[in-house]
């Protein structure tokens, strides 16, 4: 057995079977390997490669987090050992290489993790994302969910956001982010409002920021997202339409070309999503929308009106109401 110490960490190597590393669960934050199987597959079973037989376990030495002192988990390999078990042809013969890394708390074995899975290692955003909801214990029904494409979304969402402590949610990492936003992300998901129509990233992100802030329990949320996956209508006649009504037959179709790229930028460049906010703001406030404003709709610049209510959506004492 190999031992290299490093600062506040010790690392060794041993050679285990793979009967023994397959007991070990993977990190709790270990992304979906779900994503990444089949492409691993097909590359693996092109030749086996001495890379193929080195993997990296994290060592509890003090419990933290949900694990036990002494506990084991696998930081490097799990989508090889995910391809094993449907095809054990490729397991490699001999005995293992085990990079065991000790690891006294949270933060470190995240910071671990994630400097193996980084971009160079094919781990995405998307992919992070899943293994943070893998570590909430929670499994997505729709496949926008479950790939993880909601980035874009919690990152403007959260552009304006303030804590209860006053603190931007703008600058949090990403899974704090998303645990900040577990709940309405939850609903959403199971809502399945990703299905509709006019689901866009910057359609999701107004979606969060209305969910903060009149809360998922409040009885038109729930209308909302289900109208919006539908394309149902709760008012409409030749003077006013209800919010959802506006965003299905004048926004969508207004800014249909672009519909999906609202959202990335900063939204002085997104008009769309901006009378997105508004529209959705007013079906839940039960207010119809003139559809003689054509202002809504008149060009691609924001107004004032709108770039305030944007802006001042989610002040701290809106959130302490």
């Amino acid at each position: 057995m190999k031992t290299t110490n490093c600062p506040d960490q010790t690392i060794r190597t041993e050679y285990w079977s793979y009967e023994e590393l397959s007991k070990l669960n993977p990190i709790s934050i270990n992304r979906n390997t779900d994503l990444r199987v089949e492409r691993v597959f097909k590359r693996m079973k092109d030749g086996w490669l001495p890379t193929h037989s080195i993997f990296i376990v994290g060592h509890a030495t003090k419990a933290f987090d949900s694990y036990k002192k002494n506990d084991m988990f696998v930081l490097d390999g799990n989508t090889r050992l995910h391809v094993f078990k449907f095809a054990p042809q490729l397991i490699p013969k001999g005995l293992l290489t085990v990079n065991i890394i000790n690891i006294d708390n949270w933060e470190q074995a995240q910071d671990i993790y994630y400097s193996i899975d980084n971009l160079a290692a094919a781990e995405t955003n998307n992919e992070k994302i899943t293994g943070i909801f893998e570590y909430l214990g929670y499994v997505p029904v729709t496949k926008v969910f479950k790939n993880g494409k909601i980035k874009r979304a919690i990152d403007f969402a959260s552009k304006y956001d303030i804590d209860s402590n006053g603190l931007r949610v703008n600058d949090y990492t990403l899974a704090l982010k998303v645990i900040y936003y577990f709940d309405i992300l939850k609903f959403l998901d199971i809502s399945r409002v990703t299905e509709s129509k006019v689901y866009s990233p910057g359609l999701l992100s107004c979606l969060i920021i209305i969910g903060k802030k009149y809360g998922i329990n409040h009885e038109r949320y729930a209308l909302l997202c289900k109208n919006l996956k539908n394309g149902f209508s709760t008012y409409h006649d030749e003077n006013e339409v209800d919010g959802v009504f506006y965003v299905y037959e004048f926004l969508y179709s207004a800014y249909h070309k672009d519909w999906t790229s609202y959202g990335v930028y900063d939204f002085k460049n997104s008009p769309a999503l901006v009378r997105t906010l508004y529209s959705l703001d007013m079906f839940m406030k039960n207010i119809n929308i003139e559809k003689s404003k054509k202002f809504m709709v008149s060009d691609n610049t924001v107004p004032k009106k709108l770039e305030s209510l944007f802006k001042d959506f989610l002040k701290k004492e809106d959130l302490a109401a």
